[in-house]
């Protein structure tokens, strides 16, 4: 008839010439079929990709879908920094403020006693630790002034233990700290 429009005689389309997504769905699923098939498991392996266009215009054909191998990315540095340089990892670290002194707990598993520096100051705990190519680095501002030539510290399954008395004033000099 003229003037009616007729519908589409394509399969892999509807009558509004939108390609049918089912029939689309079912030759994906073939052509991975064939892809399988043909294939042996260790070539399908990067094999997870499917480049897929659809059109609303009937007159352009829709291609049949492709796998597409993608490529896993190099893992990249940011610019200018060496591979050897990295940055200090923090240990968990827990402050508690007695009446009379304030303990410090960290926790660094899988370390010696050995790989651990500590230094006090009047208000300053400084924990350096450098373990199997690892460093741990923790720098603490203390709320209160503290004694750092009686200070103890303790090293026991990991944890870090570092008691400090508090004082009213002071100290201007820095303690390496003797880890028991």
């Amino acid at each position: 008839m003229p003037g009616k429009k007729k519908k589409s005689d394509n399969k892999d389309q509807n009558p509004n010439g939108v390609p049918d997504i089912e029939n689309l769905i079912k030759l994906i699923a073939k052509t991975l079929k064939e892809n399988f098939d043909n294939n042996d498991m260790a070539s399908l392996a990067n094999e997870f990709g499917i480049d897929i266009k659809l059109s609303a215009n009937p007159s352009k054909a829709v291609p049949p879908p492709k796998p597409v191998r993608l490529q896993k990315p190099e893992p990249k540095l940011p610019q200018g920094m060496p591979p050897e340089i990295q940055t200090p990892t923090e240990p968990f670290v827990e402050t508690i403020y007695k009446k009379d002194s304030v303990v410090i707990d960290a926790s660094m598993p899988n370390v010696s006693k050995g790989e651990i520096n500590v230094i006090a100051s009047q208000g300053t705990l400084i924990i350096e630790i450098s373990h199997k190519g690892t460093i741990y680095s923790k720098k603490l501002q203390l709320e209160a002034n503290v004694d750092p030539e009686k200070a103890s510290a303790t090293f026991k399954n990991g944890v870090l233990e570092v008691v400090m008395p508090i004082v009213e004033m002071a100290y201007m000099k820095d303690f390496k700290l003797s880890i028991k």
